[in-house]
Order: structure tokens, then sequence, then C-alpha cells
């Protein structure tokens, strides 16, 4: 599945999906005769393609490659496309199973758009814990109620480099050096804002249960839209 991010503030128009289209095809024609059908639809295009056999994880990556190829040609100079996304479902042994590809090709997409940690091409099995997140969230994400310190300072923007910085710091392991340099920031400076972190939403980074508790909360914050950081 190939989804084009829009500039802010801009439609699509036909230029956007003939661009999708011809990138399909071009990647079409490379793949053996009769052996792939495309789809375009008002926001995104799907490719789905048989193999002989079992699709193995090198040859998913060769043709995802060659269709995000195909769609940066197909996309370059459309001043309302910033950039475009693939997702890449499991392989499924029977074409009657291809819905749930196709499923969690989109899914990964959209994990991608909210992700700046997912790469432009993303493949379902290697989503991690935001494969995990996507599925407990597809209900009825609105009405989950976070870490209650995380709460009050997502409704403050001047907590976010606060939690920025936190996020980091829990992705590295807590690995002060790697945040530091990572950040671009002073050792100090990075101490002060664990800190103060820790002071203004009442938490114990030195507890594991919380430190896990926190870092989902984080992750389930950007997946909801709840928590939006810079840069």
């Amino acid at each position: 599945m190939a989804r084009p991010v829009l500039t802010p503030d801009t439609e699509p128009d036909d230029r956007v999906w003939l661009a999708l289209e011809r990138a399909l095809v071009n990647t079409r024609h490379r793949l053996p005769a009769r052996h792939a059908v495309h789809l375009v639809s008002h926001s995104d295009g799907v490719l789905l393609f048989g193999t002989e056999g079992e699709a193995d994880e090198l040859t998913v990556n060769r043709w995802a490659s060659q269709f995000d190829h195909a769609l940066q040609t197909a996309l370059a100079g459309l001043e309302q496309v910033s950039s475009s996304l693939i997702g890449v479902g499991q392989p499924r042994p029977e074409l009657a199973q291809a819905r749930g590809s196709y499923l969690e090709a989109d899914q990964a997409a959209r994990i991608a758009a909210s992700m700046p940690d997912v790469t432009r091409i993303a493949r379902w099995s290697q989503l991690g814990i935001y494969r995990v997140l996507a599925q407990l969230l597809s209900q009825d994400p609105g009405e989950l109620v976070l870490h209650p310190g995380l709460e009050r300072l997502f409704t403050n923007p001047e907590a976010l480099p606060l939690l920025q910085t936190l996020e980091t710091y829990l992705d590295l392991s807590g690995n002060a050096r790697a945040t530091s340099e990572r950040l671009k920031l002073h050792r100090t400076s990075l101490y002060y804002r664990i800190q103060r972190f820790e002071h203004l939403a009442d938490a114990n980074l030195k507890d594991g249960n919380e430190r896990l508790c926190l870092h989902l909360g984080l992750k389930i914050a950007r997946f909801t839209g709840r928590y939006r950081p810079v840069g």
C-alpha cells in the first residue's frame, strides 16, 4: 500500500492519483505477467502480487524498494506532496487471505505517518511494539486513560521538551550518554529535565513498572494524536 503525504492545508488533485497510478503500473511491469493487480482509491494505492512458492523477506523487501523508487520518481515535482509512505503486510499462502495482508499494510502506513522513528517503508512484521499498540487501539483509543502525570503534561505546551526528552531517554533504555548525543543536550541539562519531569508528573523513573507505563503512554499518545513532538 502506498499513501502520499500532503503538505499542510493542501488537497490532492488528479496529478497525485495519476502519479500514483504510474508508479503502480511501472512496478507491475517488472513483475511476472499475471502475477499482480493494483488499485488506486481516493486516498492510497494498493499493489497485490503473488510469487512462486513462499515469499521470503528478501523478495518482499526488493519489490517494496522498487515500488518506493517508482513512487518517489512519479511524485517528484508535485508541490502538494511532501513525501510518501509504503505499508507492507505479511505474505499469505492463499488469495482468499489477501484481505489480512491489506489490513496490515494499511495499519503499517498509518503507524509510519504518526511515528517519526518508523521508516518510509513500514513492514508490519517489523513494527514491534507499534504493531501491538495498533491492535490494542483499533477499537476506541480515545477513551484510554494513561499515566496521570502524562495526562497533565499533555495539556501544557511548555512541557513538550520534557516529554520529548523522556521519550528519547526511554527509547534508549535510560542510557544518559546516548540520549545526550541524540538530543545534542549537555548531560547536566538532561538530568535536570528528567528530574523536572519526575517532579511535575509525580513519577519515579527508578521503578521499572512505572517506566514501562510512561513509555507505553507516550507511544499510545503519539498514535492517538494527543502528543505531537516537534522536529
